[in-house]
């Protein structure tokens, strides 16, 4: 009996052009209920559950509809050693921050760094939200001047907050440097939003040389060091606000941000702050001294994350653009589900791949100064998964499903708080290092799933 004498058959060949339009099932829902297809009749004529099951059918058996040529961004090359050498910019805070602690021996000075960077981290989120959909609405020139005025309020708005954060940490010093840590976060990412990765390099360099020379017990004051962290961040302030005038001068632009843009940003926040939580747990851990004694204080493990997230803006590049030729060559959803499934795990496995070869580098290094031992590995493996899985929670901020993210991140606390229940209740110890290992092993569990089950939709990569 050949496919087109039974009922589905007959159904597919009379409403052919509508399935192929039809980029999933709700789509083919729709069609189908419009045709007075409802769920007696898909379950009485085409023996499914209901419509919902019937258009699944439908998708699967019909091949959609695939355009004449490849989308132009496609084949837009990606500038791979420009977004490879990304991550020592974002190495540069860590500096910053070391130098600060070395200069105030006390815990109060790395708390208010550590609160500090990830303050910056998730204002930074929302900066570059905002001016990408003013950049949609309005074009460059407004979306140039909403970030110039972005800089020039939070200069003003950090001139205000040093005096009364002064007085209550009895400290100049700390507080500009805290505020300016903030600052710095928000004006990269005015410049990185420009891709003047090589300005953005420019003004860190000389700050970075002191604070590296500091580091290393060269003969650098503690003051001139401060010092130069202070200038670096005015710098780099001055190059952002200098970027974004640059696109603006001569214009006249009439875009602007609205309360909706800024209430947009709201998720983009809270998923950039719990994602450096994460990242920033170990060094809490250190400052409270929970850690075991063996970890050296001034710990390294940490590096081989931090410099490969430019490799992560690649693989998120390039599992776009994969998506989309994906989507041009299959013609059914089931083959195209399952392509996604390998683009994503072959983007975890080569970033993955580049976290090894960074830990295999810092490990050598922290074997030749402060001695290698077994907390030291587990840390390193540590991060390795863990960037793995951040991997898959930005996946799904770029495919613009941050809910999802965040849901994300409460099933993870979710599991890790079931574990420590029942490690409690049984008995069982483990140690910061080893449990932080186990947590991130959970969330990369639950973030490749969820990025797995989100890319299944053909719109996420669309």
């Amino acid at each position: 009996m050949s496919m087109t004498a039974t009922p589905m058959g007959e159904l597919v060949e009379g409403m052919r052009e509508i399935w192929e339009q039809s980029v999933d099932e709700l789509d083919a829902s729709v069609s189908l209920e419009a045709d007075g297809v409802n769920d007696t009749v898909a379950a009485n004529r085409f023996g499914v559950r209901d419509v919902a099951d019937l258009a699944e059918q439908l998708t699967m058996l019909v091949p959609a509809r695939v355009p004449a040529e490849l989308p132009e961004e496609l084949g837009k090359p990606i500038p791979y050693l420009r977004l490879a050498c990304r991550g020592l910019l974002f190495a540069v805070p860590g500096l910053f921050y070391l130098v600060v602690a070395g200069a105030h021996r006390s815990e109060t000075g790395a708390y208010i760094m550590v609160i500090a960077i990830l303050t910056g981290w998730g204002l930074s989120q929302a900066v570059a939200l905002v001016a990408y959909r003013v950049l949609g609405r309005s074009g460059d020139p407004s979306a140039a001047l909403a970030l110039r005025r972005i800089l020039t309020g939070a200069v003003l708005v950090a001139g205000l907050i040093v005096l009364p954060l002064a007085t209550v940490l009895d400290d100049w010093w700390l507080a500009g440097l805290a505020v300016g840590q903030i600052l710095y976060v928000v004006a990269a990412s005015v410049l990185l939003f420009y891709n003047a990765d090589r300005l953005l390099a420019l003004a860190l360099l000389p700050g970075a040389l002191v604070s590296a020379a500091f580091l290393a017990q060269l003969p650098v004051p503690t003051p001139v060091a401060v010092a130069a962290v202070g200038a670096t961040v005015a710098t780099v302030c001055a190059a952002a606000w200098y970027r974004a005038h640059l696109t603006v001068a001569g214009l006249s632009p009439t875009g602007r941000p609205t309360l909706s843009d800024v209430l947009a940003s709201g998720p983009f926040v809270l998923q950039g702050v719990l994602s450096g939580i994460a990242v920033a747990y170990i060094p809490i851990q250190r400052l409270d001294g929970t850690l075991s004694p063996d970890v050296d204080s001034l710990d390294l493990s940490i590096v081989p994350l931090v410099l490969s997230m430019g490799f992560a803006e690649i693989e998120l590049l390039r599992l776009r653009a994969g998506g989309g030729r994906l989507m041009h060559r299959t013609v059914h959803l089931a083959d195209y589900q399952r392509g996604a499934s390998r683009l994503l795990v072959l983007s975890q496995f080569r970033f993955l791949l580049v976290l090894v070869v960074a830990s295999v580098l810092v490990m050598v290094v922290i074997k030749m100064t402060s001695g290698f031992n077994t907390r030291d590995l587990t840390l390193l493996c540590a991060y390795t998964i863990l960037g793995v899985a951040l991997l898959a929670a930005l996946v799904l901020v770029a495919v613009d499903r941050v809910h999802v993210a965040l849901l994300g991140f409460g099933l993870t606390g979710c599991a890790i708080a079931v574990g420590v229940g029942v490690s409690r209740l049984t008995g069982l110890s483990m140690s910061i290092e080893g449990g932080y290992l186990t947590s991130c092993f959970i969330m990369l569990g639950i973030f490749t799933a969820l990025a797995i089950r989100t890319l299944h939709d053909p719109r996420a990569l669309a």
